[in-house]
């Protein structure tokens, strides 16, 4: 069985940090995306590879959230990023 891993894209794309949020600009686009903090978390952890399951332990280990939430959210986020052109899946 494949486990699909996530990681962003870090060529031209570029973030700041505002506060707990982040604003990405996608250089490529002239697209600005703006993330809450739990997004923003995701975008953090997702330096190298990560499985969903590595994902949601960290948010689980931050946040107060039900595991099954957490999955389908983090998903949820990660397929509009990946639809955006700011994560990779292998």
């Amino acid at each position: 069985m494949q486990t699909t891993t996530y990681q962003r894209v870090t060529d031209g794309v570029y973030s700041a940090d505002l506060g707990a949020e982040k604003m990405l600009l996608r250089a490529a686009s002239g697209h600005y995306i703006g993330l809450n903090s739990t997004a923003a978390r995701i975008w953090d952890l997702i330096e190298h590879p990560l499985t969903i399951d590595e994902i949601c332990a960290a948010l689980g280990a931050k946040f107060d959230v039900p595991a099954d939430l957490c999955r389908a959210e983090a998903l949820a986020f990660l397929e509009l990023a990946r639809e955006r052109g700011i994560v990779i899946t292998s």
